[in-house]
């Protein structure tokens, strides 16, 4: 849970223009893992 809660305020801190890009690479790596499960 803490770490979900560090995630949150970092993710806050992030500048906009970063945000799409995080949200990008964060489904790129997701569905590896989906695929290597």
């Amino acid at each position: 849970m803490d770490a979900l809660l560090f995630l949150n305020l970092l993710w806050q801190r992030l500048p906009p223009v970063v945000k799409p890009t995080a949200l990008a690479a964060n489904d790129a790596y997701f569905s590896r893992l989906r695929f290597i499960l």
